[in-house]
């Protein structure tokens, strides 16, 4: 069940412009996923990865600013909560629509199995932001238990079909 999200002015200011949320200093999928798997490998992560096509191509640009987002803060996540253990992501992206999904294992046996609750879990606000970016940009966002693990998932729209 994805979770439902409801944008306000304050959630798209001051980094909106026409209502669509862009970063300051862009940072994208596309030009920046080698270097961020490299730092997560470097910090002693066991990345299982599968890109389809591979390379990817070019994404839009704000579509390719929340792709990077979803990617890097799934990756912290799981890095932070159980390290030791393989983290499988995965991003397809089709003429229709990029897709990500990050799988990672589940320590902590307290979080909630059901994936619509799973955006207000933690200290931080990071599944929280990204559900607003991704459902800024016309995506769906879900985040929580699956099987046994933690998955984070991810569909994002081609500009235009939003």
């Amino acid at each position: 069940m994805p979770i439902e999200y409801r944008l306000t002015a304050v959630d798209r200011a001051p980094d909106a412009v026409d209502g669509r949320m862009l970063d300051p200093l862009p940072v994208t999928l596309h030009a920046e996923l080698d270097q961020l798997l490299d730092r997560f490998r470097a910090g002693g992560a066991e990345l299982v990865v599968v890109l389809q096509p591979d390379p990817l191509p070019r994404l839009p640009a704000l579509i390719d600013q929340v792709a990077y987002r979803v990617v890097a803060e799934a990756l912290t996540n799981a890095s932070r909560h159980g390290a030791e253990l393989p983290t499988d992501l995965r991003i397809t992206a089709t003429q229709e629509q990029p897709t990500i999904r990050v799988r990672s294992a589940l320590l902590d046996r307290s979080a909630p199995t059901d994936r619509s609750a799973a955006a207000t879990v933690g200290t931080g606000h990071g599944l929280s932001n990204l559900l607003g970016r991704v459902t800024a940009a016309g995506g769906r966002f879900s985040a929580g238990v699956d099987d046994g693990r933690w998955s984070v998932d991810c569909v994002l729209p081609l500009e235009g079909s939003a």
